[in-house]
């Protein structure tokens, strides 16, 4: 029994100190630089993680002891030796790998040597430098993690310095601008397939606009995420100014919330670990915020300079800001429902979905929850209609959420719109496109490597009916996009088009191969209206449209800003009454009442969006 209890004692003991090579691993590849009690105690956060597993080793190992001992009457030294060696050749494998070489056979022999050290160590020194030097190795990676920040220090405080200038709005002279601005973004819309569908004639109403405007290419950027590049197109900052990076910010526990993507030691099954502690709570994933944007958005910015907008359902807008309008934030949908299995959840009560608050309980009565939609309107999108098994794998995939979450920000759009005739600028943000693109992929004409993707929709249902409708899936994707065309046609006819200038634009494109859109493909900008000539581009930057948008609304552009005024979309006439201005930033400009932004997200809220980011393939 000695022997067991030394065997389960030393797993324990070299478990804990994997684990904190895993954190300290797991600070180097994020680039984290936490204060040095946050880096050390990430290390044994990573520690304490792995103990579960070194118990069952060193039961494993115990066993074998007890066997080599018992029955083979190996002698006690000897299987210590070997207990020792198999431990170290475990880490000694892993460190090769992560800090040396990925080649196996080079790892293999990383954990040879360790383990060879090992037990030459443990035969020459004698019991009592044995255990000095076996808890000496437990703070090496606290001593590393500690070294680590000092040697980064430097490199750490040396930020990038933004400048900031005070700036009086009343400084600020607008032109006389008698046109509005209805801009439109469109999650997920490709340059390819959208060109496609024009050339077939199924989108009229987008015909219209192009033949009196200009179509062009859209680059992206990578990631392509969609907060982090509508915010980008919001702001006109690239995202390590404006901070969105990501779609949720990983909590560990007692340390700052980490905002971007997490990566852990190839390996190490940390990753599925944190994942585990995520479920328990213990690790939390909180999506990111307007309290985490760090630059104005053009609400803002027109907000500042007396101007009025009318902003419904932009990404990740909640809490819903003061300005000079109305806000409809992307938490007006009632994310609880996100899921077949939420609807067990109470309802929200989420602060702030909506400025001014007064206007909650009338558009509330507007929002389309998934189960309200109709048999008739399922089929006429090619969505399946029956109920599913809700513990099925992927029935969340097929969940029509995004299609009533699109139906309500659309009738919210035409609410507000007639209720408001006074206004500069009209956004509305729409999803669904990226959503089906995400799930009926795999159906769609051409898709390549979607076998694997296919049957895992198939995989929900093995009923007669549901093969039936999934025979006509291949059609969800073109249906959706002339859904799209057909709502922004009805909504635009309550406009006098001598009214406005219309801009529409897409944050990334779609691939048919499995890749979804993570090698940045280019999405869509369209402009026309009294204002904008018709004219070919080859393609504009996402960091374009908001200088443009602001020239068209009157108002001078940030020199801080990333992109350029494309000029080339107005008229002579325009830019010769309206010249595009300058001003050095709008993040200078301090409003007379600092907003309270100050609120957090409950978890209905929190579980709806993860489940969503789980269901279209964002995170695991």
């Amino acid at each position: 029994m000695h022997i067991f209890i030394k065997s389960v004692f030393s797993a324990l003991v070299i478990s804990f100190l994997f684990g904190e090579f895993v954190g300290l691993k797991t600070l180097s590849l994020n680039k984290l630089n936490f204060s040095p009690l946050g880096n050390i105690w990430l290390c044994i956060f990573g520690g304490l993680c792995y103990l579960f597993w070194g118990f069952v080793f060193g039961v494993a190992l115990g066993g074998l002891s007890w066997f080599l001992n018992y029955y083979l009457h190996i002698n006690l030294e000897v299987t210590n030796s070997v207990v020792i060696g198999v431990s170290f050749f475990i880490l000694g494998y892993f460190l090769t790998k992560w800090y040396f070489s990925k080649r196996e056979l080079f790892s293999i022999l990383g954990g040879l040597i360790a383990s060879s050290i090992s037990i030459l160590g443990v035969n020459i020194l004698e019991k009592q430098q044995i255990r000095f030097i076996g808890f000496a190795f437990l703070f090496l990676p606290l001593f590393l993690s500690f070294l680590r920040y000092f040697l980064k220090k430097k490199e750490f405080l040396e930020e990038p310095k933004r400048y900031t200038y005070n700036i009086n709005p009343d400084s600020i002279k607008p032109y006389p601008i008698d046109k509005k601005v209805v801009f439109i973004g469109l999650d997920g819309c490709d340059w390819r397939l959208f060109n496609r569908f024009l050339k077939e004639g199924r989108l009229p109403n987008f015909e219209r606009f192009i033949r009196k405007g200009t179509l062009s290419k859209v680059k992206t950027i990578f990631p392509t995420d969609s907060p982090l590049i509508w915010t980008s197109i919001l702001t006109g900052k690239e995202p390590s100014e404006h901070g969105i990076v990501y779609w949720y910010k990983t909590k560990f526990p007692f340390l700052p919330a980490v905002g971007k993507p997490m990566f852990y030691p190839k390996g190490a099954r940390f990753g599925k670990l944190v994942n585990w502690l995520i479920k328990k709570s213990l690790i939390k994933r909180i999506p990111f915020s307007i309290q985490d944007r760090k630059c104005k958005a053009v609400w803002n910015i027109l907000s500042d300079c007396g101007k009025s907008s009318i902003n419904i359902g932009w990404i990740y807008s909640w809490p819903a800001e003061v300005i000079k309008g109305i806000q409809v934030s992307w938490y007006m949908y009632p994310f609880e429902y996100a899921s077949f299995e939420t609807k067990r959840f109470a309802s929200s009560n989420l602060p702030r979905r909506v400025y001014p608050e007064s206007l909650q309980d009338e558009l509330q009565r507007l929002i389309i929850k998934p189960y309200q939609l109709s048999k008739e309107e399922l089929e006429k999108m090619y969505f399946p209609t029956e109920e599913f098994d809700k513990k099925k794998d992927f029935v969340d995939k097929l969940d029509p959420w995004d299609f009533a979450k699109d139906k309500s920000f659309l009738n919210i759009a035409h609410y507000l719109l007639d209720k408001n005739e006074e206004f500069d600028l009209f956004s509305l943000f729409l999803y669904g496109i990226d959503a089906v693109s995400h799930t009926y992929w795999p159906f769609f004409e051409g898709a390549i490597n979607n076998l694997k993707s296919k049957e895992e929709i198939l995989s929900v249902s093995n009923t007669e009916k549901f093969r039936e409708e999934a025979k006509l899936f291949g059609k969800t994707i073109l249906r959706y996009y002339e859904y799209i065309d057909e709502e922004l046609g009805k909504f635009l006819k309550k406009l006098d088009e001598d009214s406005y200038n219309l801009i529409i634009v897409s944050d990334h494109g779609f691939n048919f191969d499995g890749s979804a859109h993570s090698n940045a493909p280019e999405g869509i900008f369209i402009g026309c209206g009294p204002y904008l000539k018709k004219i070919e581009l080859g393609s504009l930057s996402i960091y374009d449209i908001l200088p443009t948008v602001l020239v068209l609304l009157g108002l001078p552009v940030g020199e801080d800003m990333e992109g350029r005024v494309v000029k080339e979309i107005f008229t002579e006439e325009f830019l010769k009454n309206f010249p595009p201005q300058y001003i050095k930033s709008y993040e200078g400009i301090h409003t007379e009442s600092p907003q309270d932004i100050s609120f957090s997200l409950d978890k209905q809220t929190i579980s709806g969006v993860e489940k969503r980011l789980k269901a279209l393939g964002y995170i695991d």
